[in-house]
């Protein structure tokens, strides 16, 4: 069995150097042919997701690979910001390619019968997963310089599972047709997604032990994925060939982006409230919940509470983030900058489609945090005005200019009462994009 295990690490270890160690990004093309010709792939992929840990291999992180694998199938198209309208100005003929060809993958993905349940259980099993056993164990039994840097790996792969379950599911989310039974499944999800708690906090034990752990646990938190290589040459210095935001930003997306597509549907949040039934052919999972949970998620207050934290502290805190990367310069902390900026507007839009959907308007706490949705629009403007300042510094003029293009027509979204709340110098930030955009336009020529 063990030798089983080490060949499955080795096979997914060279599959994802395949994705992370290219000369160029992966299209989505190309990703989309790998589904269509191995269709298997997906279910062995969907399989290992929901591996538990083996007792004789502690640190073993096939599942873990196995989710970095299905993120660079799923991903969505780099310099594409997720949450715009597809008939956006800034979205060009071959950007348009590359969605569709992403939102068909994430359909033969979604097409699987069994894809929502194993999805959910690999977050499911971290949650519930015995961390204060496990690291008790990598601490009595590994040898002493190595035993730190084990619990690391076993909390860094805990990470790359919660972050990559959220992206695949926000990714769930842009598909045109998303089945209602589903979407109110993830609204519970969601919202226990944003303030999950580990279970069985780690042990503690002598200085070094007790800050090891606490390190640990709290890189499992703010966990990002990131993946970066030099262009050929070094001409067009680094680009990212994936990102996925921590769990406090992608938590939050989730939620907003199933509240905005219920909305769609018909099932906004005074429905949602009010509903007495449980809809059929809604999943089955313990982790899912039940009428009473949906009940507790849309509650006004507690709503309320998370708009206002989603964008005063995650969407800023995140851009900070970004600018700390910026400010410490060089070609791989730019690009990475910009996918950070890039994952903070993506909240962003999710605050402003849920708040401006037909319905949601005039609901009681929509009015009540105005405010804060004219917030959401400025840190659009903001993240992604950044984010083309970033991916000018590494070359990506093509991508510089999409961002300054967004960023721009937000600006002249932005009413003069909204600009006020936001305390937004509107006028300001649109000269600024201006001369960004027309300095990646000659940089193009």
């Amino acid at each position: 069995m063990r030798w089983l295990f080490e060949y499955q690490h080795l096979a997914l270890e060279t599959a994802l150097a395949l994705f992370e160690k290219r000369s160029k990004p992966m299209s989505k093309k190309f990703c989309l042919q790998i589904i269509q010709q191995s269709p298997q792939v997906l279910l062995t992929l969907l399989n290992l997701l929901c591996e538990t840990r083996p007792p004789f291999h502690l640190t073993l992180a096939n599942d873990g690979l196995s989710a970095r694998i299905l993120v660079h199938l799923m991903a969505l198209p780099l310099g594409w910001v997720p949450g715009l309208d597809v008939t956006s100005s800034y979205i060009e003929k071959t950007d348009m390619e590359e969605w569709d060809a992403a939102i068909q993958c994430n359909n033969i993905l979604w097409s699987r019968p069994e894809a929502l349940q194993r999805i959910i259980t690999m977050r499911t099993k971290v949650c519930e997963e015995d961390i204060a056993s496990i690291t008790i164990k990598l601490l009595t039994s590994r040898h002493s310089k190595t035993k730190f840097d084990d619990v690391r790996s076993v909390f860094r792969n805990r990470g790359t599972l919660l972050v990559a379950n959220l992206r695949l599911l926000i990714n769930f989310t842009y598909l045109d047709d998303n089945p209602v039974p589903f979407l109110l499944a993830l609204l519970p999800f969601s919202y226990w997604a944003c303030i999950r708690k580990i279970k069985g906090e780690a042990p503690l034990g002598d200085t070094e032990t007790e800050n090891s752990i606490k390190e640990s646990v709290k890189e499992e938190r703010e966990y990002e994925i990131i993946t970066s290589n030099m262009a050929p040459g070094n001409k067009s210095g680094h680009f990212v060939t994936s990102y996925v935001a921590p769990t406090s930003v992608l938590a939050p997306t989730l939620l907003f982006r199933v509240l905005l597509r219920l909305s769609k549907v018909g099932y906004g949040l005074e429905n949602l409230q009010t509903m007495r039934t449980r809809p059929p052919n809604m999943p089955d999972h313990a982790f899912i919940g039940s009428l009473v949970h949906i009940h507790q998620t849309v509650d006004s207050k507690i709503m309320g509470k998370l708009i206002r934290l989603s964008i005063d502290r995650r969407v800023s805190e995140h851009r900070e983030l970004a600018k700390e990367r910026v400010l410490v310069g060089g070609s791989v902390e730019n690009a990475v900058a910009a996918a950070t900026y890039v994952s903070a507007a993506e909240l962003a839009l999710a605050h402003i489609g849920y708040g401006s959907s037909s319905g949601n308007r005039a609901l009681p706490v929509v009015q009540q945090n105005w405010r804060t949705f004219a917030q959401a629009k400025k840190e659009v403007i903001l993240c992604l005005g950044n984010a083309a300042e970033a991916a000018g510094r590494v070359g990506k003029w093509s991508m510089s200019k999409k961002f300054s293009t967004v960023a721009v027509d937000f600006c002249n979204m932005v009413t003069e009462d909204e600009a006020k709340m936001a305390d937004c110098d509107v006028q300001s930030l649109k000269a600024k994009n201006q001369r960004r955009y027309s300095f990646a336009i000659q940089q193009l020529q």
